[in-house]
């Protein structure tokens, strides 16, 4: 095709060489080019393109240019029970070592789940202040609606590199209940699970929501973490989960504050008591995994699957309570015997644009007619995350004057919400286990780790009080 267009190029030359040929007209160029079979074959290209651009793909994300991602070596991919979720890096690191530059040798590895699909891009501060400062083994898990848009490609260099990174059509509620139901163990379980209601399930039974693809997402990840570490032979010591929709405003916690025999979970969003139920709920946005309990929280989608979840949902169902992802998730890891640990929140979550997986803020509102939008999915996150990053006395960011992440020597529970006015002569009610913090934002330090500090009231200055 290339000597075919040379020769296309080389008839205006001929006409201008010669001053005694007319200048070529646009009919005579187009006539040659259809001669030579080029819009045939341009258009075959496009359709080939455009066809690719709506199957699945997994790819291994070498550095490019300023850090970005260079997406290389990628096959056709889609998603089943027996699908092949292994890393094509080994064949990469193979071909040329220089584009592995080490990637996939770290301890610690990092999932990213879920399409951009938010009103303000994410990537780049997911790269910076969560992937770069954990020095992660990046795993990328996106399911896109329709195609893979130009504007989703240049989006996705922005997350820089990744071990594997698999991109897939996304699927409506129907399809993906059909195949959930499917995928179940016990032909009893659909019966089990119909009565225990409340958004956890979303979108099956017709729930609105689109919870469950969040566990689908962890348990995609999870076989990727997995598969690579058989590839290289030996396990990572932490697993993180980020979500794609979540914008980083400061840098994630070093992983040397959090206490290795726990799970970190941002403070706030535990949504407790969802429809006047009495359970306790947890923040499912974002969470570090040491690895030995890897399994016990990306394992949620296995333990649906195979009906282990009915034991942990059974009570609830009985009980008629409606329970939301939140309390799912801690039903979960109370079931599994996961210890969890808290750090201040300094991210939160954007808010999303209609599709398959954010249908319950549009249903029944004009929010698609409308020209502009908030930032924030939830206002009450923002604050939380706005708390940890800005003084309000003083109205500067903590981070540009010596705020530090710090590890709790001793774990003690948060305070937000928990003093109602008036009454802080009155006893703290006893903080739950999965409430105590085991890493905080500090200004003042001293033996026994971070304390509240005069210093910084009037003289905006931290210090270590030896």
């Amino acid at each position: 095709m290339q000597d075919e267009a040379r020769a296309v190029a080389q008839l205006p030359e001929d006409w201008f060489r010669d001053k005694a040929l007319p200048d070529p007209s646009f009919g005579e160029i187009a006539g040659k080019i259809r001669t030579a079979g080029i819009f045939r074959k341009v258009w075959k290209s496009i359709r080939q393109n455009l066809e690719s651009r709506r199957k699945g793909h997994k790819c291994v994300v070498a550095r490019g240019r300023d850090n970005l991602g260079r997406w290389l070596n990628c096959e056709r991919w889609d998603y089943n029970l027996s699908a092949n979720f292994s890393s094509l890096l080994p064949q990469l690191a193979g071909a040329d070592e220089g584009l592995a530059d080490g990637l996939g040798n770290s301890s610690t590895s990092i999932c990213v789940l879920g399409a951009p699909r938010s009103v303000v891009k994410t990537y780049e501060s997911i790269r910076m202040k969560v992937i770069e400062v954990l020095s992660a083994d990046a795993f990328v898990y996106v399911p896109f609606p329709d195609m893979l848009t130009p504007n989703l490609e240049e989006e996705l260099k922005l997350l820089g590199r990744a071990v594997t990174a698999i991109v897939v059509p996304d699927v409506d509620k129907t399809t993906f209940e059909d195949r959930t139901f499917r995928e179940l163990q016990d032909p009893r379980l659909p019966l089990l699970y119909g009565r225990a209601d409340g958004p956890w399930r979303a979108p099956l039974f017709k729930q609105m929501g689109s919870n469950m693809w969040g566990p689908h997402n962890q348990h995609c990840c999870r076989r990727m973490v997995e598969s690579y570490e058989q590839q290289r032979g030996w396990q990572y010591e932490w697993v993180v989960f980020a979500r794609a929709d979540m914008f980083w405003g400061q840098q994630h916690p070093p992983l040397h504050v959090l206490h290795a025999n726990f799970v970190h979970v941002p403070i706030g969003q535990d949504n407790n008591g969802y429809d006047g139920n009495p359970l306790n709920g947890l923040n499912d946005r974002h969470a570090v995994v040491p690895r030995r309990w890897f399994e016990g929280y990306f394992g949620r989608w296995e333990a649906f699957i195979d009906g282990r979840a009915w034991q942990y949902l059974r009570a609830g169902a009985e009980a008629g309570y409606q329970i939301n992802s939140e309390q799912y998730l801690l039903l979960h890891l109370r079931h599994m015997g996961v210890p969890i640990r808290r750090f201040p929140p300094v991210s939160f979550l954007i808010h999303c644009t209609e599709g398959p997986q954010c249908q319950h803020l549009y249903k029944g509102t004009d929010l698609n007619k409308q020209r502009w939008t908030q930032t924030a999915k939830y206002i009450t996150e923002l604050i939380e995350a706005r708390r940890t990053i800005m003084d309000d006395v003083h109205y500067t960011k903590r981070p540009e004057h010596g705020w530090i992440w710090s590890k709790q020597r001793t774990m003690h529970g948060w305070m937000w919400g928990a003093l109602p006015k008036k009454s802080w002569h009155e006893p703290v009610k006893e903080q739950e286990d999965w409430e105590l913090i085991g890493a905080d934002f500090a200004c003042g330090l001293s033996k026994s780790g971070s304390i509240s500090s005069l210093r910084w009231v009037f003289l905006q200055r931290c210090q270590c009080h030896a």
